[in-house]
């Protein structure tokens, strides 16, 4: 389960939803164990996040958890990006897709807490002239 967070001037906001609630046994007892970093879902000591926002707006790549940081942008797109953030993301690029969107994403945000990047073409370039652009991106803090 995932949770939306969208308000008119902040950006869409995905938030995984054991940040929230922890995991529930069967027995509807709360399971918290995020504390025994067997809940990563890399496997390797990250946790996984996304971000999304129009165009004009902000992506906020959103805190990480207590004594990590960004450590990788698996997947940045600025353009017309496709899919869902679960737990194994289903995002795509589309024809419309600037190949900057990575660089630009990574030099803002890796080894922070958090960032804040602008998705404006004269950022990105405009990889589709007259068309409604989007910012996707999921990260790993570790």
């Amino acid at each position: 389960m995932e949770l939306y967070w969208e308000h008119s001037s902040h950006p869409r906001a995905i938030i995984p939803s054991s940040h929230l609630f922890g995991d529930l046994s069967d027995d509807g007892d709360r399971n918290d164990d995020s504390d025994q970093g067997d809940d990563d879902d890399q496997g390797d000591g990250g946790e996984t996040f996304c971000a999304t926002t129009d165009e004009g707006n902000d992506a906020v790549l959103a805190a990480c958890p207590v004594g990590t940081a960004i450590d990788e942008i698996v997947f940045a797109s600025y353009g017309t990006p496709a899919g869902a953030c679960e737990r194994e993301s289903t995002y795509t690029t589309s024809s419309c897709h600037s190949d900057r969107s990575r660089a630009v994403v990574e030099d803002s945000c890796l080894n922070r807490e958090s960032c804040t990047v602008s998705a404006r073409n004269g950022l990105c370039g405009d990889p589709c002239p007259g068309t409604y652009n989007r910012l996707y991106v999921q990260y790993i803090c570790r």
